[in-house]
C-alpha cells in the first residue's frame, strides 16, 4: 500500500470498500468539530436607549449632536437606533472583545444626508481601524479603508460587512482585543447625517469551505482497441462540508481530460515521462470553493516538456476598436497575433480591460469608462488566449452587471479568468491550468481602486461589494497560501503603476510594497 498525504488530500492504493469506511469515520469525527448551531454575537444594539460615550480625541466638535431613535431602525425587531446629525465622533468603551483569524463584523447603517465622513471604527487603545460608508472627503488609505465608500444608496438602510481580522491583521500584524467602538458624522461643511444600529459578530455564521478527501486506485497497463499503452485509474472522493448538502465536482486530470462526476475513472496513456496533478475542485450550495490534488505517477513514456507561457499585457476591445470590429470582424484585428499567441506557447494570458457588455449603466463617477460587446469574446479564444485577468481598473466601467455579462461572455467561449466578481472572495479565487500534466495556479489582482481621482464607488471588491482583488502584499500572501499545497506551478501577475508607463514610476516603488515579502516563506517544509 503507498500513500500520499497533502493537507487532507489522501491517496491510497487499497480495496474501495475498506477506504469508505475509514473516511466515512473521518466524516463523522471531523463534521463533530464543525457542526455547531449558528451565532450572532450582538456586541451592540442601542436597545437600552443609552450608551456613556466619550469623545473620540479631538474629533468631537459637537458633542451633543446625537440621540436614539425609536423611529427610524433597521428592522422592526428594533427599538432604537443611534442618530448623530451633527460634527461628532463618538467613542464607546465596551468590555475587551477578541478578534480572531478570519472574523467579519457586520453593522447596519443609514445615511440620511451625505456628510464629509460617516463611518465605524475599532480600536483596541492602542491601534485603530476606521471604515468609511459614505462621504465627499477624499480619503488617506493609510488611515481608513473606503472600499464601501458611496457604495450603497443613501436614504434606506444597509448591511456592511467587515472582514475586521484580516483588515486588521494586515495593517497592524496581531489580532487584537477591540476595547472601544468609534461611530462618526464628520460634518465640517455640511449638515448631513447617519443612523447606526445592530453591530454583531456573524464570524460563525458565515459558509465554510468543503474539505476534500480524494484517493484513487490504479489498475494494470493494458493495450486498447487502438493499440494504446493505457491505464484506468478509478478516483473516488469524500466532502466534509457541514453547511450543504449539494456538491458541484469539477476534476482536472492533468492530461487535458475532466470530468464532472463525483467518482470518475478515467484512462491515461502512456505518453509523459512526468507524474500528472489531479486537480479537484468542489462548489457548495454556498457558493464556496474547496481544493484538492493528488498525483498519479504511470510508466514513462516521451517527454512533453518544455512547458511554456506567453503574457500578453493589456487587451483593449473598445477606444475605437469597435469600428474595425464592425467593418472587417473580430478576428481580423487579432489575425497578425496568431505567430505570437496560438502557435507560440503552451498557454497564452492576458489581462481583458474593458467589460464585453451591453448594459448602459457606467460607473458613475469615472470620467473614461469603456466597453466592447459580449460577442468580442470569440476573438480572444480565436488568437488563442486560454486565460484573462479582470483585475484592473476598467473592468468595474459598467458595474456589477457589466463584469457578470463578461464573465458569461467568457465562459460562453471556454476562456478561463478570474481577478473580479460579485464580492472579494470570488475576486479572489484562483484559475487553475493543467498542462502536460503540470497544473498552474494564476493569481490576478490590482492596486488601481480610482480612490486617487476620487471615482466612488472605488473600484476593489469588497466583502460584500462589487469589484477587483485588490493588490497587496497581505492578499496576495493570501492568495498564494489557499493554493499552495495544490499547485505545482503558482503565478502571480498585477495591474498596477503609472498610466502609459513603460516602468513603475519614483512614486511607485514595489520593493518599498513588498518589502519583507520572500517567496521561500512558501517553501514546503522539508
Amino acid at each position: 500500500m503507498s500513500a500520499k498525504i497533502n493537507g487532507m488530500i489522501v491517496a491510497f492504493e487499497i480495496l474501495e470498500e475498506i477506504m469508505k469506511v475509514i473516511i466515512l469515520f473521518i466524516f463523522i469525527i471531523y463534521s463533530s468539530f464543525l457542526i455547531c448551531e449558528p451565532r450572532e454575537i450582538v456586541i451592540e444594539d442601542f436597545e437600552s436607549g443609552y450608551v456613556e460615550f466619550l469623545s473620540y480625541q479631538d474629533e468631537d466638535i459637537e458633542p451633543d449632536s446625537y440621540s436614539f431613535d425609536m423611529n427610524n431602525t433597521a428592522s422592526g425587531d428594533s427599538q432604537y437606533s443611534l442618530l448623530l446629525y451633527g460634527n461628532t465622533w463618538k467613542l464607546e468603551e465596551i468590555d475587551p472583545y477578541q478578534i480572531n483569524e478570519n472574523d467579519v463584523w457586520q453593522i447596519d447603517a443609514y445615511v440620511e444626508n451625505t456628510a464629509e465622513i460617516q463611518g465605524f471604527g475599532v480600536t483596541d487603545g492602542t491601534n485603530t481601524l476606521f471604515y468609511s460608508f459614505e462621504g465627499t472627503e477624499l480619503l488617506n488609505i493609510e488611515e481608513w479603508v473606503p472600499v464601501y465608500q458611496g457604495v450603497f444608496p443613501i436614504q434606506e438602510w444597509n448591511s456592511y460587512l467587515m472582514p475586521i481580522a484580516d483588515d486588521w491583521f494586515a495593517w497592524y500584524e496581531y489580532y487584537p482585543q477591540i476595547t472601544g467602538l468609534i461611530f462618526l458624522n464628520d460634518a465640517d461643511t455640511n449638515t448631513g447625517s447617519v443612523y447606526f444600529d445592530d453591530l454583531i459578530d456573524i464570524s460563525d455564521d458565515l459558509p465554510i469551505a468543503p474539505e476534500l478527501v480524494l484517493y484513487y486506485l490504479v489498475g494494470d497497463e493494458y493495450r486498447d482497441s487502438r493499440n494504446k499503452r493505457s491505464i484506468d485509474v478509478q478516483f473516488y472522493s469524500m466532502v466534509i462540508d457541514p453547511d450543504s448538502a449539494e456538491h458541484d465536482f469539477f476534476w482536472d486530470f492533468g492530461d487535458g481530460e475532466t470530468s464532472n462526476e463525483e467518482d470518475p475513472m478515467h484512462t491515461y496513456f502512456v505518453q509523459d515521462d512526468h507524474v500528472y496533478t489531479v486537480l479537484l475542485q468542489v462548489m457548495d450550495d454556498t457558493q464556496t470553493w474547496g481544493y484538492g490534488s493528488c498525483q498519479i505517477e504511470i510508466e514513462a513514456g516521451e517527454t512533453s516538456f518544455p512547458l511554456t507561457m506567453n503574457f500578453v499585457g493589456d487587451i483593449m476591445l473598445a477606444r475605437g476598436m469597435e469600428n474595425l470590429i464592425s467593418s472587417n470582424g473580430i478576428e481580423s484585428i487579432f489575425d497578425p497575433t496568431i505567430p505570437y499567441l496560438n502557435d507560440a506557447a503552451d498557454i497564452s494570458v492576458a489581462n481583458l480591460e474593458c467589460p464585453l457588455t451591453n448594459s448602459n449603466q457606467h460607473h458613475p463617477t469615472k470620467t473614461i469608462y469603456f466597453k466592447g460587446e459580449p460577442e468580442y469574446a470569440e476573438g480572444l479564444s480565436y488568437a488563442g488566449i486560454e486565460i484573462v485577468s479582470l483585475a484592473n481598473n476598467h473592468v468595474y466601467d459598467y458595474l456589477l452587471p457589466g463584469i457578470e455579462e463578461t464573465q458569461a461572455a467568457l465562459d460562453a467561449f471556454g476562456i478561463l479568468y478570474s481577478g473580479a466578481g460579485v464580492n472579494s472572495y470570488e475576486a479572489y479565487q484562483p484559475v487553475f491550468y493543467d498542462q502536460s500534466g503540470v497544473n498552474t495556479a494564476f493569481l490576478f489582482s490590482s492596486d488601481r481602486t480610482g480612490q486617487y481621482n476620487n471615482y466612488q464607488p472605488y473600484l476593489q471588491a469588497g466583502f460584500n461589494k462589487p469589484g477587483f482583488a485588490y493588490m497587496t502584499p497581505y492578499y496576495i500572501t493570501q492568495q498564494i497560501e489557499a493554493v499552495q499545497d495544490v499547485a505545482d506551478l503558482i503565478v502571480v501577475e498585477t495591474h498596477s503603476g503609472s498610466e502609459y508607463s513603460t516602468a513603475p514610476g519614483a512614486n511607485y516603488d514595489l520593493a518599498e510594497i513588498f518589502a519583507g515579502w520572500d517567496p521561500k516563506d512558501f517553501a514546503e517544509d522539508e
